[in-house]
């Protein structure tokens, strides 16, 4: 015990008794921890006025009986020592305060006098616990907000091991932060063939685990995942998506001789590898190359759609998934449109440019689109090369760079200022070569050339990836841990609850107790029969609900039809109009106009779809919300959170996510059509390409409507789960407490001990400020 604690028994015993600290008794310190507040109140006001009358009284000698001693004024003082001593040791805020109580309820009954009861609450004030400091810092960027706040989580739930086991939580709260643990989080890598994808990647994971050649490697989409063991898995296309390739090919000379090559090779053993479902294979790494490398002359890389390969790199360890692309050039367009679905799910998009060369149109049209249609909040270009050219040619590449991007943005109409859109892009120069020296063992080869780790920029990427991912910048991990802090929040809440019955128990008896327990039964019965009606509401509702969203999609897919239409008949009237005219037309500007407006109609059809959903989901919820108001277990600000919950998070599912890429191959094919035919043949031809551009845009838009519908019911199932599960779990458990407390009275057995139930409830107050902290953080 500190000297401030020994002060404060030492104070007690001048103002109360005139007299000096007895020393305490430990066998005695032992006993009167397994006693209640009350028995503490009642020695604890003896003093020197009232010690004769005290120590005649019953109920003292009832209790220095437990103790083996008898009621004299010196065995009081040191029975009241072990309690001081044991409130000092395990300050409580909660067992003050209940002893405060007491005290005034005695000296209301004349027991104690009011100076008498000041000084006791003077000294049990001093013995509460210090209140805890609250950080007030300025918020921070913190590259690993998300790997700390689990690391917090995960000491918080070991240090109340004790509380989760006597309330059945345990299993429970260990698997929210598993759950956690087990997220995964993507990189996706893109640019032009030759950028240094490669390079770079096996640089970040310390092994060259891809191909570096000049001539490039990765024909496919490739996604490295962690692993105990190395080993890939091959996904070839299927039936559609190779149909698919081959209608492409009448309007795109480099897919027909893609496909042409294919059919060649393959005869008739394509259909054998081309299957409905799309082959699966696994693979050892030996082998890879020769599914993937653009170089074996197998050419199996012209079936194959993407790859998984795993291996034990630790930069993967942490459910870190990086996916590397095929060249953004790539003639393959089925290829494409596969690279830029993926990349919506990505966490974090990396963009290479080789800073030796010019930035391509390739590059200038992808960064656009990104920044524009995607919803990218920050977006990075890694400038690859840069040990081959001078610090003036690197700042003549970021300026052509930065001119190329505002020249596009104008051409296309962007509604944001260039300056917003440019402070949205980071450029992170690199030598990315000289970074994987380093990191292989030839680290004197890069110093030799006056090259050290941090000046090869791979240093400072990995640090803004960490915090794209892990920090406070990452929209994903501070969603993930909202959402986790929600669930262990209801979790402790629910046992919070549990020890406000246990503490309104202690002082019923068996008979109470069994009135309890039979209108309990009653209770239980009636909440399943609400639950059955409550279920079936929902489910009418939620039929109604998806019907509604089912007609909002074919809406969408109906406009993208209308601008289909309007498209190409605005095309050939141009057309026809320039042929009158004798007017030469410009495939340049074709383009244009076609990307801008299938751009128009895109977006319409996102913000008609997206102002309708946001309706529908808000009379939808409204109905669910007073639907489950019915539950008694159910408070209806607890309600009404975990509705609001859900819709923002759906709603920001959906604001996040791109709606459609909107990559097609009808502006530069009809472009070239334009320039080539006329009358029928002209609108015969654009029939057909129009047909399939769009197809292939309402297909993608009946994907990501499918992806939204799945992640609506599937949020939905969930949160009405979570709240039937409360309410099953609040009934169980308070049948459990009731027949626990009726077991004690019959067996005469110890009862809860209010002292303890207030140490477990000061011990949930702390836990419960811990993750609301940690939800004011990521919020």
């Amino acid at each position: 015990m500190n000297e401030n604690f020994q002060r404060i028994i030492a104070d007690f015993f001048t103002l109360l008794h005139h007299h000096e600290t007895p020393e305490y008794n430990k066998e005695w310190l032992h006993s009167l921890q397994q006693e209640g507040l009350d028995s503490y109140a009642i020695l604890l006001v003896c003093n020197r006025r009232n010690q004769d009358i005290f120590c005649s009284l019953e109920v003292i000698h009832h209790l220095c009986e437990k103790f083996n001693t008898t009621p004299l004024p010196e065995n009081i003082r040191t029975l009241q020592c072990c309690i001081l001593h044991i409130l000092a040791t395990k300050p409580s805020l909660k067992v003050v305060e209940e002893l405060t109580k007491r005290l005034i309820s005695l000296r209301e009954c004349g027991v104690l006098e009011y100076d008498e009861e000041q000084k006791m609450r003077s000294i049990l004030h001093q013995l509460r616990p210090k209140p805890k400091q609250i950080e007030l810092n300025t918020p921070q960027k913190n590259e690993n907000l998300f790997k700390e706040n689990i690391a917090k989580i995960h000491q918080l739930l070991l240090q109340n091991t004790r509380i989760l086991e006597t309330y059945h939580s345990k299993q429970k709260a260990f698997d929210i932060l598993e759950s956690l643990q087990n997220q995964h989080f993507s990189i996706g890598v893109t640019g032009v063939m030759s950028s240094g994808k490669s390079t770079l990647l096996n640089a970040i994971l310390q092994k060259e685990v891809l191909g570096t050649s000049v001539i490039p490697e990765t024909a496919n989409l490739t996604i490295l995942k962690y692993g105990e063991q190395e080993s890939g898995k091959i996904y070839f296309w299927n039936k559609a998506e190779w149909d698919n390739i081959r209608k492409s090919a009448t309007f795109n000379d480099g897919i027909a001789a893609f496909v042409r090559e294919s059919e060649e090779k393959f005869k008739d053993q394509l259909m054998l590898e081309i299957t409905e479902q799309g082959k699966v294979m696994d693979i050892t790494i030996d082998s890879l190359q020769t599914y993937t490398s653009a170089k074996n002359p197998h050419k199996y890389c012209n079936l194959v759609k993407s790859v998984e390969i795993f291996t034990p790199l630790e930069f993967l360890k942490n459910g870190v998934e990086l996916v590397d692309t095929p060249g953004l050039d790539d003639p393959l367009t089925q290829r494409e449109e596969i690279t830029k679905t993926y990349l919506t799910r990505c966490d974090v998009i990396v963009h290479l440019m080789n800073a030796a060369q010019s930035a391509t149109q390739k590059d200038i049209d992808f960064i656009v689109d990104a920044l524009t249609n995607k919803n990218v909040s920050r977006f990075l270009v890694v400038l690859t090369h840069v040990d081959t050219i001078s610090h003036s040619d690197l700042q003549a590449v970021l300026e052509y760079t930065q001119t190329s991007i505002q020249n596009r943005l104008l051409e296309f109409r962007s509604t944001e200022g260039f300056d917003q859109i440019i402070e949205r892009i980071e450029f992170i120069p690199t030598a990315a070569y000289m970074a994987l020296l380093h990191r292989t063992n030839r680290a004197q080869e890069a110093l030799e050339k006056g090259y050290t780790l941090e000046d090869s920029g791979i240093l400072k990427l990995e640090s803004i990836l960490r915090e794209l991912l892990f920090g406070s910048e990452s929209e994903k991990s501070r969603t993930l841990l909202y959402g986790s802090c929600r669930k262990m929040i209801d979790l402790f809440s629910l046992i919070q609850s549990e020890i406000e019955l246990k503490k309104s128990l202690i002082q019923e008896g068996a008979e109470s107790l069994q009135k309890r327990l039979k209108a309990h039964h009653e209770h239980e019965q009636n909440a399943q029969s609400l639950e059955k009606k409550v279920k079936q509401s929902i489910s009418e509702s939620t039929t109604t609900f998806m019907q509604q969203f089912e007609q909002l999609g074919k809406a969408a897919i109906f406009k993208l039809k209308e601008y289909e239409q309007l498209l190409k008949n605005r095309l050939i009237d141009e057309v026809n109009y320039a042929n009158a005219q004798n007017h030469s037309l410009q495939a340049n500007h074709i383009e244009k106009n076609l990307i801008i407006g299938i751009q128009d109609g895109v977006t319409e059809a996102r913000r008609d779809f997206c102002y309708k959903l946001e309706r529908s989901l808000h009379f939808f919820f409204q109905e669910i919300r007073e639907l489950f108001y019915a539950f008694e277990e159910l408070d209806n600000r607890f309600i009404d959170e975990k509705m609001a919950d859900t819709q923002i998070l759906l709603l920001k599912k959906f604001k996040e996510r791109p709606f459609i890429d909107q990559t097609s191959i009808i502006p530069h094919s009809a472009a070239q059509l334009a320039l080539k035919k006329q009358g029928s043949e002209l609108k015969k031809e654009l029939d057909q390409l129009f047909i399939l551009g769009f197809d292939a845009l309402s297909e993608r838009t009946e994907t990501w409507i499918k992806i939204l519908n799945d992640e609506i019911l599937e949020e939905c199932t969930q949160t009405f789960g979570n709240l039937y599960s409360f309410v099953h779990e609040k009934i169980r458990n308070e049948k459990e407490i009731l027949e626990n407390a009726l077991e004690q009275r019959t067996n005469t057995e110890t009862q809860d001990k209010e002292k303890d139930l207030l140490l477990e409830e000061e011990a949930l107050f702390d836990i419960l400020n811990t993750f609301e902290s940690i939800l004011k953080e990521v919020s």
